[in-house]
């Protein structure tokens, strides 16, 4: 990640070495498993580039002499409603093609298709089952290799890196690239804070507009599409809080992979970072104390939902469940009007749309406002968020690197 004004020139040395890691890590992939014919599933291939990207930044900071590393082009370790991912946040302005979620990131998949990204070995993109593989070259030549500007050092060290991880499992991978120390841990929670504060009040909102029996079929999916994905930033929250719970076991499992590896003793680097605006790793534990009232806000949103039926499965709403919600929110709202029983009945029992979500936004909005003051810190929209990340609070040290990036 880079910040400041860049030349062209420059910019395209960044697209260069950026393009050359995300290949070779996915040929030295496709080599360590021995999956030529498949190649890598993007979703793994997201989680290894996280975890490497994340120990480059750190063992070069703490032995540049052992270390002597180059940055890692515009490859940016991010924090992600499906775990934290090595995603690319490019500096050059591409064609239509290539779009940018947030105005940030590019989807590999569609940087394929750009000149650059195809010439360091990938030959296709192949559907396996319901994920998309890239597939890489079995290998890269000498010739090739010397003409990228990574060098010898980088190259033997980058494929120890992937070598190690990309013989993970699924869960070890995502518990490393995601909750390792309290820093990653914290973003990787307030993430799905984020997520869900926007996918299901957006729900809410549309509900508030227009009547649920006046809804077009595209409009009742793209509300049912915001609620399942609310449902599954809860679901993720618990994820990211067993990983760092048990991040000991990954990391025995970790140390197991790297074995034979020079790499064994220094990964993976835990350091917190104590630079940036804000200092994440103190909110770790406050953030996880936030897990019973983001399952209690959820619980009242869904027994709200299955009143409105907007799905299709004809679920019995719960009183009890909604008042035992209600209870645990008192815990943190003790002098809400808001949490009145006599309020949430009545609606209840004589269902109104409208009513129901003003409530549930409401209820939202003070939910959050508390969030926000327990972990002392603004929870933003994806957007600013994420700019929030990558030139205020980003996790890695990025001034330590030799010259060139």
């Amino acid at each position: 990640m880079i910040s400041g004004d860049l030349t062209n020139k420059q910019k395209l040395c960044l697209e260069e070495r950026t393009s050359f890691l995300i290949n070779f890590t996915g040929v030295e992939t496709q080599k360590a498993l021995s999956i030529q014919d498949e190649g890598v599933s993007t979703r793994r291939l997201y989680k290894i580039l996280a975890n490497t990207i994340y120990d480059w930044h750190w063992l070069s900071h703490d032995d540049s002499n052992r270390f002597a590393f180059r940055g890692v082009g515009e490859l940016v370790w991010t924090p992600h409603k499906f775990g934290s991912l090595g995603l690319v946040a490019p500096s050059i302005e591409y064609n239509s093609n290539i779009k940018l979620h947030y105005g940030l990131f590019a989807n590999l998949i569609d940087l394929f298709t750009s000149k650059e990204y195809a010439k360091w070995g990938y030959r296709e993109i192949r559907q396996v089952g319901d994920e998309r593989h890239i597939v890489f070259a079995p290998f890269l030549d000498f010739e090739l290799l010397e003409k990228s500007r990574v060098e010898r050092q980088e190259r033997h060290f980058w494929a120890e890196l992937v070598r190690v991880y990309c013989k993970l499992s699924d869960r070890a991978l995502d518990a490393l690239a995601s909750c390792r120390n309290k820093t990653s841990t914290s973003h990787s929670l307030l993430i799905q804070l984020v997520n869900w504060k926007r996918h299901m009040g957006t729900a809410f909102d549309m509900l508030q507009q227009v009547n649920i029996t006046a809804m077009n079929a595209s409009t009742k999916d793209e509300v049912r599409r915001h609620i399942e994905a609310a449902r599954a930033c809860v679901k993720q929250f618990f994820v990211k809080r067993g990983h760092f719970k048990d991040i000991e076991d990954h990391i025995l499992e970790l140390k197991s992979s790297a074995a034979y590896s020079e790499l064994q003793q220094f990964i993976p680097c835990q350091n917190e970072t104590r630079g940036g605006v804000t200092n994440m790793a103190d909110k770790c534990d406050a953030l996880i104390d936030l897990s019973d009232y983001l399952a209690a806000l959820h619980a009242i949103c869904g027994e709200f939902r299955k009143q409105i039926r907007i799905d299709q499965q004809l679920e019995v709403p719960d009183l009890i469940k909604l008042t035992d919600s209600l209870k645990i929110l008192e815990q943190i709202l003790p002098t809400s009007t808001l949490l009145d029983p006599k309020r949430w009945v009545i609606p209840f029992l004589q269902p109104n749309e409208r009513e129901i979500a003003v409530l549930c936004l409401t209820l939202i909005e003070e939910v959050f406002a508390i969030f926000e003051n327990r972990i002392g810190n603004p929870i933003l929209r994806p957007t600013p968020h994420y700019n929030d990340v990558l030139h205020r609070n980003y996790p890695l040290p990025k001034d330590h690197f030799t010259k060139g990036n």
